[in-house]
Protein backbone atom coordinates (compact mmCIF):
# COMPACT_ATOMS: atom_id res chain seq x y z
CA UNK A 1 0.00 0.00 0.00
CA UNK A 2 1.18 3.52 -0.77
CA UNK A 3 0.92 6.05 2.02
CA UNK A 4 -2.21 8.17 1.72
CA UNK A 5 -3.66 10.83 4.05
CA UNK A 6 -7.07 12.39 3.40
CA UNK A 7 -8.15 15.04 5.89
CA UNK A 8 -11.64 16.17 6.91
CA UNK A 9 -11.55 18.87 4.23
CA UNK A 10 -11.03 16.17 1.57
CA UNK A 11 -7.44 17.27 0.98
CA UNK A 12 -5.43 14.34 -0.38
CA UNK A 13 -1.76 14.01 0.61
CA UNK A 14 0.56 11.29 -0.64
CA UNK A 15 4.10 10.03 -0.17
CA UNK A 16 6.54 11.11 2.53
CA UNK A 17 4.30 13.93 3.74
CA UNK A 18 1.44 11.47 4.19
CA UNK A 19 3.76 9.13 6.08
CA UNK A 20 4.63 11.76 8.68
CA UNK A 21 0.98 12.78 9.08
CA UNK A 22 -0.14 9.17 9.59
CA UNK A 23 2.44 8.72 12.33
CA UNK A 24 0.80 11.54 14.29
CA UNK A 25 -2.81 10.81 13.29
CA UNK A 26 -4.21 7.36 12.57
CA UNK A 27 -7.06 5.08 13.62
CA UNK A 28 -5.03 2.38 15.37
CA UNK A 29 -6.53 3.25 18.78
CA UNK A 30 -9.96 2.15 17.54
CA UNK A 31 -8.95 -1.37 16.52
CA UNK A 32 -10.69 -4.10 18.54
CA UNK A 33 -10.65 -7.75 17.53
CA UNK A 34 -8.90 -6.87 14.25
CA UNK A 35 -11.69 -4.49 13.17
CA UNK A 36 -12.80 -0.90 13.68
CA UNK A 37 -16.46 -1.11 14.62
CA UNK A 38 -16.71 1.92 16.89
CA UNK A 39 -15.14 5.38 17.04
CA UNK A 40 -15.67 8.34 19.35
CA UNK A 41 -17.81 11.33 18.44
CA UNK A 42 -14.82 13.55 17.69
CA UNK A 43 -13.60 11.10 15.06
CA UNK A 44 -17.11 10.72 13.66
CA UNK A 45 -17.53 14.50 13.48
CA UNK A 46 -14.47 14.61 11.23
CA UNK A 47 -16.13 12.03 8.99
CA UNK A 48 -19.27 14.15 8.85
CA UNK A 49 -17.23 17.24 7.96
CA UNK A 50 -15.72 15.25 5.10
CA UNK A 51 -19.15 14.21 3.82
CA UNK A 52 -20.57 17.72 4.13
CA UNK A 53 -17.60 19.16 2.23
CA UNK A 54 -17.87 16.46 -0.44
CA UNK A 55 -21.49 17.13 -1.32
CA UNK A 56 -22.22 20.69 -0.19
CA UNK A 57 -19.08 22.31 -1.61
CA UNK A 58 -17.16 20.03 -3.96
CA UNK A 59 -20.15 18.11 -5.30
CA UNK A 60 -22.78 20.76 -5.92
CA UNK A 61 -23.03 19.76 -9.58
CA UNK A 62 -23.37 16.06 -8.77
CA UNK A 63 -26.69 14.25 -9.11
CA UNK A 64 -25.62 10.68 -8.36
CA UNK A 65 -23.44 8.90 -5.80
CA UNK A 66 -22.79 5.67 -7.71
CA UNK A 67 -26.46 4.87 -7.15
CA UNK A 68 -26.89 3.41 -10.62
CA UNK A 69 -23.63 1.47 -10.27
CA UNK A 70 -25.15 -0.16 -7.20
CA UNK A 71 -28.40 -0.73 -9.10
CA UNK A 72 -26.56 -2.72 -11.78
CA UNK A 73 -24.57 -4.71 -9.23
CA UNK A 74 -27.81 -5.71 -7.54
CA UNK A 75 -28.99 -7.04 -10.93
CA UNK A 76 -31.53 -4.21 -11.08
CA UNK A 77 -33.09 -5.59 -7.86
CA UNK A 78 -34.79 -8.33 -9.89
CA UNK A 79 -34.73 -10.69 -6.89
CA UNK A 80 -37.36 -8.47 -5.27
CA UNK A 81 -39.81 -9.37 -8.04
CA UNK A 82 -39.82 -13.03 -7.01
CA UNK A 83 -40.18 -12.12 -3.33
CA UNK A 84 -43.20 -9.92 -4.06
CA UNK A 85 -45.12 -12.70 -5.75
CA UNK A 86 -46.14 -13.77 -2.24
CA UNK A 87 -45.30 -10.67 -0.17
CA UNK A 88 -46.14 -6.99 -0.36
CA UNK A 89 -43.67 -4.20 0.29
CA UNK A 90 -45.68 -1.18 1.47
CA UNK A 91 -43.43 0.64 3.89
CA UNK A 92 -39.70 1.26 3.33
CA UNK A 93 -36.77 3.10 4.88
CA UNK A 94 -33.35 3.97 3.51
CA UNK A 95 -30.65 4.36 6.16
CA UNK A 96 -27.91 6.78 5.11
CA UNK A 97 -29.75 8.07 2.06
CA UNK A 98 -27.34 10.87 1.12
CA UNK A 99 -28.59 13.71 -1.09
CA UNK A 100 -29.69 11.51 -4.00
CA UNK A 101 -30.88 8.19 -2.45
CA UNK A 102 -30.60 4.63 -3.68
CA UNK A 103 -34.32 4.34 -3.06
CA UNK A 104 -35.09 6.15 -6.29
CA UNK A 105 -33.52 3.27 -8.24
CA UNK A 106 -35.80 0.75 -6.48
CA UNK A 107 -39.13 2.46 -7.05
CA UNK A 108 -39.91 0.65 -10.30
CA UNK A 109 -39.57 -2.68 -8.46
CA UNK A 110 -42.01 -1.76 -5.68
CA UNK A 111 -45.53 -1.80 -7.16
CA UNK A 112 -47.27 -1.82 -3.75
CA UNK A 113 -45.23 0.96 -2.17
CA UNK A 114 -47.16 3.37 0.05
CA UNK A 115 -44.73 5.00 2.49
CA UNK A 116 -41.06 6.07 2.25
CA UNK A 117 -38.78 7.06 5.12
CA UNK A 118 -35.31 8.55 4.53
CA UNK A 119 -32.63 8.86 7.22
CA UNK A 120 -29.29 10.65 7.18
CA UNK A 121 -27.45 12.66 9.85
CA UNK A 122 -26.71 15.35 7.24
CA UNK A 123 -30.21 15.36 5.81
CA UNK A 124 -30.91 19.00 6.70
CA UNK A 125 -27.77 19.99 4.79
CA UNK A 126 -28.64 17.81 1.82
CA UNK A 127 -32.07 19.40 1.48
CA UNK A 128 -30.19 22.50 0.26
CA UNK A 129 -28.25 20.61 -2.41
CA UNK A 130 -29.30 21.76 -5.91
CA UNK A 131 -29.92 18.17 -7.01
CA UNK A 132 -31.37 16.72 -3.81
CA UNK A 133 -33.95 14.14 -4.83
CA UNK A 134 -36.34 14.79 -1.92
CA UNK A 135 -36.03 18.57 -1.37
CA UNK A 136 -39.74 19.00 -2.13
CA UNK A 137 -40.66 16.53 0.60
CA UNK A 138 -41.36 13.88 -2.01
CA UNK A 139 -39.40 11.17 -3.78
CA UNK A 140 -40.96 10.72 -7.19
CA UNK A 141 -44.71 10.79 -6.40
CA UNK A 142 -44.33 9.60 -2.81
CA UNK A 143 -44.37 11.87 0.21
CA UNK A 144 -41.33 11.12 2.36
CA UNK A 145 -40.85 11.01 6.12
CA UNK A 146 -37.43 12.50 6.90
CA UNK A 147 -35.16 11.60 9.83
CA UNK A 148 -32.17 13.93 10.25
CA UNK A 149 -30.28 11.75 12.73
CA UNK A 150 -27.56 9.09 12.81
CA UNK A 151 -28.79 5.51 12.51
CA UNK A 152 -27.42 4.89 16.00
CA UNK A 153 -29.90 7.42 17.42
CA UNK A 154 -33.04 6.20 15.65
CA UNK A 155 -35.80 5.63 18.21
CA UNK A 156 -39.05 4.31 16.78
CA UNK A 157 -41.66 1.64 17.28
CA UNK A 158 -42.31 1.48 13.55
CA UNK A 159 -41.36 -1.56 11.51
CA UNK A 160 -40.66 -1.67 7.79
CA UNK A 161 -41.23 -4.17 5.01
CA UNK A 162 -37.95 -3.12 3.39
CA UNK A 163 -34.77 -1.66 4.90
CA UNK A 164 -32.15 -0.32 2.49
CA UNK A 165 -28.57 0.46 3.56
CA UNK A 166 -26.05 0.85 0.75
CA UNK A 167 -22.50 2.19 1.18
CA UNK A 168 -23.15 3.57 4.66
CA UNK A 169 -21.31 1.77 7.46
CA UNK A 170 -17.85 3.20 6.77
CA UNK A 171 -19.23 6.64 7.68
CA UNK A 172 -20.83 5.65 11.00
CA UNK A 173 -19.64 5.50 14.61
CA UNK A 174 -21.00 2.30 16.21
CA UNK A 175 -21.73 -0.74 14.06
CA UNK A 176 -22.99 -2.92 16.91
CA UNK A 177 -25.73 -0.42 17.72
CA UNK A 178 -26.61 -0.06 14.04
CA UNK A 179 -27.07 -3.80 13.59
CA UNK A 180 -29.33 -3.84 16.66
CA UNK A 181 -31.37 -0.93 15.26
CA UNK A 182 -31.81 -2.68 11.91
CA UNK A 183 -33.19 -5.81 13.54
CA UNK A 184 -35.51 -3.74 15.74
CA UNK A 185 -37.22 -2.03 12.78
CA UNK A 186 -37.79 -5.28 10.88
CA UNK A 187 -40.33 -8.02 11.41
CA UNK A 188 -40.42 -11.63 10.24
CA UNK A 189 -40.56 -11.46 6.45
CA UNK A 190 -39.01 -7.98 6.13
CA UNK A 191 -36.35 -7.55 3.44
CA UNK A 192 -32.85 -6.15 3.97
CA UNK A 193 -31.02 -4.64 0.98
CA UNK A 194 -27.38 -4.19 1.95
CA UNK A 195 -24.08 -3.28 0.39
CA UNK A 196 -20.84 -2.17 1.93
CA UNK A 197 -17.09 -2.58 1.97
CA UNK A 198 -15.40 -5.19 4.12
CA UNK A 199 -11.79 -6.07 4.82
CA UNK A 200 -9.98 -9.18 5.88
CA UNK A 201 -8.79 -9.04 9.47
CA UNK A 202 -5.08 -9.17 8.66
CA UNK A 203 -5.40 -6.14 6.38
CA UNK A 204 -7.00 -3.79 8.92
CA UNK A 205 -3.91 -3.48 11.13
CA UNK A 206 -1.77 -2.79 8.09
CA UNK A 207 -4.16 -0.21 6.66
CA UNK A 208 -4.25 2.10 9.68
CA UNK A 209 -0.52 2.74 9.30
CA UNK A 210 -0.68 3.17 5.53
CA UNK A 211 -3.91 5.11 4.97
CA UNK A 212 -5.81 7.72 6.97
CA UNK A 213 -9.18 8.57 5.46
CA UNK A 214 -11.11 11.09 7.54
CA UNK A 215 -14.39 10.29 5.81
CA UNK A 216 -14.31 6.53 6.39
CA UNK A 217 -13.36 5.62 9.98
CA UNK A 218 -15.07 2.22 10.20
CA UNK A 219 -13.35 -0.94 8.98
CA UNK A 220 -15.92 -3.73 8.83
CA UNK A 221 -14.44 -7.22 8.63
CA UNK A 222 -15.55 -10.26 6.67
CA UNK A 223 -16.36 -12.37 9.73
CA UNK A 224 -18.30 -9.69 11.62
CA UNK A 225 -20.35 -8.76 8.58
CA UNK A 226 -21.23 -12.35 7.70
CA UNK A 227 -22.16 -13.13 11.29
CA UNK A 228 -24.84 -10.44 11.05
CA UNK A 229 -26.01 -11.33 7.54
CA UNK A 230 -26.46 -14.96 8.59
CA UNK A 231 -29.62 -13.79 10.40
CA UNK A 232 -31.29 -13.37 7.01
CA UNK A 233 -32.38 -15.85 4.36
CA UNK A 234 -30.35 -14.91 1.30
CA UNK A 235 -32.20 -14.16 -1.94
CA UNK A 236 -29.34 -12.32 -3.69
CA UNK A 237 -25.59 -12.10 -3.21
CA UNK A 238 -22.69 -10.73 -5.20
CA UNK A 239 -19.10 -9.90 -4.23
CA UNK A 240 -16.56 -7.73 -6.03
CA UNK A 241 -12.90 -7.51 -5.10
CA UNK A 242 -10.30 -4.80 -5.62
CA UNK A 243 -12.61 -2.10 -6.96
CA UNK A 244 -11.22 1.36 -7.76
CA UNK A 245 -7.63 0.13 -7.69
CA UNK A 246 -7.85 -0.90 -4.01
CA UNK A 247 -6.63 -4.52 -3.73
CA UNK A 248 -7.59 -4.81 -0.04
CA UNK A 249 -11.16 -3.69 -0.72
CA UNK A 250 -14.06 -6.18 -0.92
CA UNK A 251 -17.63 -5.10 -1.78
CA UNK A 252 -20.61 -7.16 -0.69
CA UNK A 253 -24.06 -6.92 -2.30
CA UNK A 254 -26.73 -8.79 -0.39
CA UNK A 255 -30.51 -9.06 -0.18
CA UNK A 256 -32.03 -11.18 2.56
CA UNK A 257 -35.31 -11.86 4.32
CA UNK A 258 -35.55 -11.78 8.11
Amino acid sequence: MKKLFIDKNVKVIKGSRAKSLIISKNDSAYIQDDAILKVDRERWNDAQSYERKTWMELGLKSADDRNYEHFKRFDSFNSLKEYQKENKINKVIELGCGPFTNMRTLLSQLPNLKEIHLLDPLLNDYLKHPNCQYSTGQLDKFKTVLHAIPIEELETNEVFDLVVMINVLEHCYDITIIFEKILSIMTCGSVFVFSDVYYFENDVKKMVYEIYDAGHPIKLTFNYMNQFLSRFKKIFECELHGLYGQPWRHDKYFIGVK
